[in-house]
């Protein structure tokens, strides 16, 4: 639409550009021209995205030369901060499942019980793993005495020793400091999206089924469910150290 706004301020040799200015534009400036209220939907649709753009460029973008939609998209679009933990979660190494239940916790965004108290569908909002805490991502990931004894029996099986066991946090360490390599780097960060997936489904376990698994049952869940998926994804050219560090896990 704003290349069409584009060819009708220029007067492109067009005959719908001409009709448009016969008919509705005629004698006015297109930058201060306003749709009627009786006028065609096209029209009012040319204004509102004129106003639009002018907001952001002012009035000279309508007589440049040239006319990039690319550079428009990107100047209207609101990307937001770029994160440093996305390229950790949407990699191949993960399984699908997992990394979008990962990228919903890291947003917070996963419906637990304390935003949807905040939304008048539950009364309750306290864990449903420990009853100690609030049902939501901080204390679920990995404040929780359940999650974090699950996170601690990963830790030690990979090797980490990292403190923390906040979910933003680990993977922050990991990104940057974890110094054992690319393809255990990815290893590390599919055990964690697997962590929070497993928490995740046993939170929702006791909800639906009133029933919770024992935590070495889960931590066995989830080294099985690991090995599977880095095995399945397992680099051709992976170097015997790190095949061997693969094999003893």
């Amino acid at each position: 639409m704003g290349k069409v706004v584009w060819d009708i301020a220029r007067k492109a040799d067009n005959l719908w550009v001409k009709w448009i200015h016969d008919k509705y534009i005629r004698t006015n400036d297109l930058s201060t021209f306003a749709a009627p209220q009786g006028d065609n939907w096209v029209v009012k649709a040319i204004c509102r995205t004129k106003e639009k753009l002018i907001r952001f460029y002012g009035v000279s973008w309508m007589y440049n030369q040239k006319y990039s939609i690319a550079a428009i998209y990107q100047k209207l679009m609101d990307f937001g901060v770029k994160v440093n933990w996305c390229q950790a979660i949407w990699n191949h190494q993960n399984v699908p499942k997992h990394r979008f239940v990962c990228w919903l916790a890291m947003k917070d965004r996963l419906q637990t019980s304390y935003r949807l108290a905040h939304i008048g569908v539950c009364e309750n909002n306290s864990c449903l793993l420990c009853d100690s805490g609030m049902d939501d991502g901080k204390h679920l990931f990995f404040e929780c005495c359940y999650s974090e004894q699950c996170i601690n029996k990963i830790k030690r099986w990979l090797g980490i020793n990292a403190v923390t066991n906040n979910l933003h946090q680990m993977l922050e360490w990991v990104n940057i400091r974890y110094k054992g390599g690319k393809f255990r780097k990815k290893v590390v960060i599919a055990s964690l999206m697997v962590v929070v997936y497993k928490i995740w489904q046993e939170r929702n376990n006791v909800l639906w089924n009133q029933y919770v698994h024992t935590i070495d049952k889960v931590v066995n869940d989830i080294k099985s469910d690991v090995k599977q998926r880095v095995q399945f994804r397992v680099p051709r050219r992976l170097g015997e150290e790190d095949r061997q560090w693969l094999y003893s896990l």
